[in-house]
């Protein structure tokens, strides 16, 4: 019995101090993003600061690796040879304005030791997963773009006669554009909203151009902004947050929607509109799954889960709209001027 018991607390002392050395892991974590803009910064941030809470929890940490391709193709080799001799636990792929990082990086990356969680708005199309629901091999991840369905309901419960809708996007944005317009075509079907116009543009000049004629169209008339050009006709980079606001504030007498709250802010008069840092926390949350021993082409592909309200009260008085007070009860943010001022929540 003395021999039964000692062999006992020998093996209750082993799985003990296992047990500790498992919690006191510190897991090697890449990060691979396409640009270091706000939005990437605020998804990284989010991912960081929930999985840094997630495994604090249970005793673990995490070290972070981060590279950035600057969306060139000459910088993915060597970010390849990085991961490879890191050997991660987990690698996140932050993607702008497509896929490019996932087409250059993930996609080369097939071996299960490398496990992936991807910002991808299309990732069927980019080849870097089979479907939405059974991604198959290394790959989970999360969308940028909410279900359009959203949006149309908005700008309905905003303006009941909304019925007819022009869409413009960054010409240069493809296979994004292929996936958005399915989806928006569906979400207008559903909402009985037809869909006049879809304007693929080069650039900054030519959306300009093509959304004019629309500037003084009936209340049935609305525009969805996607990805704005952000380039000149001349090749040279566009600054869309400052020309954009400026023509939509003094040609477009319609109302636009957007997903992102710079335009809602600025220019749009509304938009449900995503959350960055949550998205990067929803990564996290896949993330800690797949370090838990989940296989990442096991967890279905998803959309953002949280989004905002955003009104903008000055674009509303300027284009003689008065939103529903239960709308504004309902709102994140009002924003009051277009100067930044708002009420409501704050970061």
């Amino acid at each position: 019995m003395k021999h039964l018991a000692a062999l006992t607390l020998l093996a209750f002392l082993v799985l003990g101090n296992w047990a500790a050395s498992a919690q006191a892991r510190t897991y090697r974590i890449a990060i691979v993003t396409d640009t270091l803009q706000d939005f990437a910064v605020k998804v990284r941030d989010g991912f960081t600061e929930t999985l840094d809470a997630l495994l604090a929890a249970q005793g673990a940490k995490a070290e972070y690796r981060v590279w950035d391709t600057e969306l060139k193709v000459e910088k993915c080799p060597a970010i390849i040879d990085g991961l490879k001799r890191l050997a991660p636990d987990l690698i996140l792929v932050i993607n702008y304005p497509t896929a490019f990082a996932d087409i250059n990086v993930t996609n080369k990356l097939k071996d299960s030791q490398f496990r992936f969680i991807s910002m991808n708005p299309v990732p069927v199309q980019s080849k870097t997963i089979a479907s939405w629901e059974r991604p198959g091999g290394n790959v989970t991840g999360i969308s940028v773009f909410l279900p359009f369905s959203s949006q149309i309901r908005l700008m309905r419960k905003i303006r009941p006669e909304a019925s007819k809708l022009v869409v413009y996007s960054w010409q240069a944005m493809a296979p994004t554009n292929d996936w958005y317009l399915q989806e928006i075509r569906r979400a207008c079907e559903e909402a009985r909203v037809t869909v006049v116009d879809t304007l693929l543009v080069p650039d900054a000049e030519t959306e300009f151009e093509r959304l004019l004629p629309y500037a003084n169209k009936g209340k049935e008339y609305f525009v969805f902004g996607i990805i704005s050009a952000w380039v000149h006709r001349d090749g040279s980079a566009a600054d869309m947050g400052t020309i954009e606001p400026a023509f939509f504030n003094s040609k477009i007498n319609i109302p636009s929607i957007g997903y992102d709250e710079n335009q809602a802010r600025t220019a749009f008069l509304a938009g449900c509109c995503v959350i960055w840092g949550d998205i990067g926390a929803q990564a996290a949350d896949k993330g800690l799954l797949v370090l838990g021993g989940r296989d990442p082409g096991g967890l279905a592909w998803e959309y953002p889960r949280k989004y905002n309200i955003i009104l903008n009260l000055a674009v509303a008085r300027r284009l003689g709209i008065v939103f529903p007070q239960d709308l504004i009860n309902a709102a994140y943010r009002v924003y009051t001027d277009l100067e930044g001022h708002y009420a409501g929540q704050g970061n």
